[in-house]
């Protein structure tokens, strides 16, 4: 209903669930009266709820959070950590075909970030993987995509390529592919920043692999 009426905003959300967040607030004395309904919802509308899980499960025992709710939060959490590491496995898959290919690529957003940022997978939510690719390249990671079952575009109609985004969308099963090879991709007149990231970008281990990332700096 909060996200229907849009009578809560995310600073609302942070007002309610701030005390568990920063260990020296003082709890409100009603927190049983918590809209905890409104809390969770917004919470996984704005892409916190793993976030704030291990949060209140880390301060469980010095903030009173009602039993139903944890184990709410829980099943949440659980499901998506689970998606989490799918994203995972088919990351490293990517990567490592491209790379059997001949591709070189940077994994952008996704489960890199969430690992650099957070040093967990499973606390950012991430809808599809993003890869930067070389724009000489982009013929062969074509190839190689297409052999390994993807298919161009999101599974819907087809609509028509903007060459300004730099970016093809592939699609296999559940899971979405951008293929990017400029940065920032459709917002002119920025400078393209693609080469700093090339440049700047470190290793790092996810799940039982590596993926290359950006940079913190980056």
């Amino acid at each position: 209903q909060a996200l229907r009426d849009k009578t809560w905003s995310f600073d609302d959300l942070m007002a309610n669930v701030s005390p568990f967040f920063v260990p020296t607030l003082e709890t409100n004395s009603k927190t049983h009266d918590t809209d905890w309904d409104t809390v969770i919802e917004l919470a996984v509308y704005h892409g916190i709820m793993p976030l704030l899980y291990r949060t209140l499960r880390s301060t469980a025992e010095t903030h009173t959070v009602p039993p139903a709710v944890m184990s709410r939060l829980r099943l949440l959490y659980l499901a998506h950590a689970a998606a989490s590491e799918y994203q995972v496995t088919q990351l490293l898959e990517i990567v490592g075909c491209l790379a059997a290919g001949g591709v070189d690529c940077i994994n952008v957003k996704g489960p890199g970030l969430a690992r650099q940022a957070f040093g967990d997978t499973a606390l950012r939510r991430s809808n599809d993987l993003d890869i930067l690719c070389r724009f000489d390249d982009l013929a062969r990671a074509h190839d190689v995509l297409m052999s390994m079952g993807f298919r161009p575009g999101m599974g819907g109609p087809a609509k028509p390529h903007d060459p300004r985004s730099r970016q093809r969308i592939y699609h296999r099963k559940s899971i979405l592919l951008e293929v990017h090879w400029g940065i920032p991709w459709n917002r002119e007149p920025y400078p393209d920043l693609t080469e700093d990231v090339w440049q700047h970008r470190t290793t790092i281990s996810v799940g039982e692999g590596q993926t290359s990332i950006p940079s913190p700096e980056d």
